[in-house]
Formats: structure tokens, sequence, C-alpha cells
């Protein structure tokens, strides 16, 4: 199993809640980006699908694919 990193704090507010993640069970094939409210949300988004698809092929647009 591996040795993931532990929860020392718990965030709550309007913008943030940390215990979303309390039953959110990763697949071996996902890829967690994580940014913060109005942080360049798509831009990152956009560099990710490019990273994933060099050739630009991408099976959709980046704006799109599923987010948390």
């Amino acid at each position: 199993m591996p040795n993931y990193p532990q929860r020392t704090h718990i965030y709550q507010n309007h913008h943030f809640d940390s215990t979303r993640w309390d039953y959110f069970e990763s697949r071996a094939d996902d890829i967690v980006i994580a940014t913060s409210y109005k942080a360049g949300t798509t831009w990152t988004q956009a560099i990710v699908a490019h990273l994933l698809f060099p050739d630009g092929n991408f099976p959709a647009p980046p704006a799109q694919y599923p987010s948390g």
C-alpha cells in the first residue's frame, strides 16, 4: 500500500472544504491537479492536455474535461 501524505489540518470556508477528499477513491490511472479558485484552472487544464496529448489530438476540448 502506498505511503500517502497525512492530513494535518482541515480547511473549511466558503471557498474550500478539505474534507471533500475523505471519500475520494483513486484509480491507478488518475491524475489529480488542483488549483486555487481564480488561479488559472482553465490554463492549467490546457497545459496538462498538451502534456498528455503532445500531438494535439485531444479527446475533447480541455475545458470540457471532468473536474472535481
